[in-house]
C-alpha cells in the first residue's frame, strides 16, 4: 500500500524499493505479482527523470548502465524467472534486451532476444530481435556469424513476415560475399577465393554482385595458374 502511494505521489524511485520489498518477502504471495510489474514501470518513470546517461562514445563501444538502468533489468529479470509463462513476459525480456543493445552491450541483450524469439517466433518483437541481432553483428563486423545467423533466421519458418525474409535474404548474400573478400586478405589463398566466389555465384546467380564474384574469380584463377578455369569463367561472365 505503501509502494502504491508513492507511486500516485510520483516517487518512483522510493515506490520502487516497497514494490521490490514485497516480492523479497514473499515470492509467492498474494500481492507478488501485482507488485512485480509496477517495479518495473516505476523503475522506467526514475529514468525518464533522472535521465538514461551513459551513452555510448561509439557505435560498437560499450558503455556501462546506471544505477537506474541497472535496477530496471532487475525487475524485468525478477518478472522473468517468477512468470515465465505470462502474457507480457515476451514483451518484458524484449525490454530488457533493447536497453542493453542501446548501451552496445550486444552479447547480453542477443542472449536477451534469443529468447524472446524462441518464446513465439511469429511475434512483431521475434522480428524486431532478430533484426537487432543481425544489427549488432554488422556494427561490430562479425561476418562469420551475420552470415551463419542471417541463414538460420531466414530458414526458419515460423519467424519474420515476408518482407523479413527478403531482408534477411539479402543480409546473408551481402555477408557472405564480404567473408571471401576477407579470409582471401588474410590467408591470401588465391584459388580458395576463387572456388569460393564460383560458389557464391552458383548460389547467388541473380545477385548484384554475380558479375563482380565471376571476374574476382576468373583473375584469382589466372593469378595462380589455373587458366582452364579462368576461360571458362569469363565465358559466363561474358554471357
Amino acid at each position: 500500500a505503501f509502494g502504491e502511494l508513492l507511486y500516485k505521489l510520483k516517487m518512483y524511485d522510493k515506490a520502487y524499493d516497497q514494490y521490490m520489498k514485497v516480492v523479497a518477502m514473499d515470492r509467492n504471495g498474494k500481492h507478488t505479482r501485482f507488485c512485480a510489474e509496477p517495479a518495473i514501470f516505476a523503475s522506467e518513470q526514475t529514468i525518464k527523470k533522472q535521465g538514461s546517461g551513459g551513452k555510448p562514445t561509439s557505435k560498437t563501444e560499450p558503455a556501462p548502465l546506471t544505477d537506474w538502468e541497472t535496477r530496471l533489468i532487475a525487475a524485468c529479470d525478477q518478472w522473468q524467472e517468477l512468470f515465465p509463462e505470462d502474457k507480457n513476459t515476451r514483451k518484458i525480456i524484449y525490454k530488457s534486451a533493447y536497453l542493453l543493445y542501446n548501451k552496445n552491450q550486444f552479447k547480453a541483450a542477443s542472449d536477451r532476444f534469443r529468447i524472446v524469439i524462441g518464446m513465439d517466433p511469429r511475434s512483431k518483437e521475434a522480428e524486431q530481435a532478430a533484426n537487432l541481432i543481425l544489427d549488432s553483428f554488422a556494427l561490430v563486423e562479425e561476418w562469420g556469424n551475420l552470415k551463419e545467423v542471417s541463414r538460420a533466421f531466414r530458414d526458419e519458418e515460423a519467424l519474420g513476415s515476408k518482407a523479413f525474409k527478403t531482408e534477411v535474404s539479402e543480409v546473408y548474400e551481402r555477408a557472405s560475399f564480404k567473408l571471401i573478400a576477407i579470409e582471401h586478405e588474410k590467408d591470401k589463398d588465391s584459388k580458395k577465393a576463387a572456388d569460393s566466389f564460383m560458389t557464391f555465384y552458383g548460389e547467388f546467380p541473380e545477385s548484384k554482385v554475380a558479375d563482380v564474384a565471376l571476374n574476382n574469380a576468373a583473375v584469382y584463377y589466372h593469378e595462380t595458374g589455373h587458366e582452364q578455369e579462368a576461360m571458362a569463367t569469363r565465358l559466363i561472365l561474358v554471357e
